[in-house]
């Protein structure tokens, strides 16, 4: 996927962005690799800026604690209400975002252009 311009990238995460129940993800929880994105942060640009290897982008939010792995007491309220996350892949991760309630779309619109 480094072949792709950043348009293109960011328009292949949108399409293989989508809402999955928790039940379908703890497996991966379980492997230790899904990661938490912060709801102010736009998950296809953090999955882009793994995938591009920014490093500088994923450390500052890795230090403020915007992007970490899921809690073991978040992974028992998601499993009990089999709640529904945003997910995408940026392997080796699996990133998820709790959907926000007042949004009907996990990007911004500056993402979609």
């Amino acid at each position: 996927m480094s072949d792709l311009s950043d348009q293109e990238l960011t328009q292949h995460l949108n399409r293989q962005t989508s809402k999955i129940e928790w039940s379908e993800l703890e497996r991966y929880y379980a492997q230790g690799v899904v990661h938490l994105i912060d709801g102010e942060l736009d998950l296809i640009e953090v999955a882009r800026n793994i995938i591009q290897d920014n490093a500088e982008f994923v450390k500052q939010h890795l230090e403020a604690g915007r992007i970490r792995q899921a809690t073991e007491a978040e992974a028992q309220a998601w499993h009990d209400d089999n709640t529904l996350l945003w997910a995408v892949v940026a392997a080796p991760y699996v990133l998820i975002q709790c959907p926000q309630p007042d949004t009907q779309s996990h990007t911004n619109s500056t993402t979609l252009n």
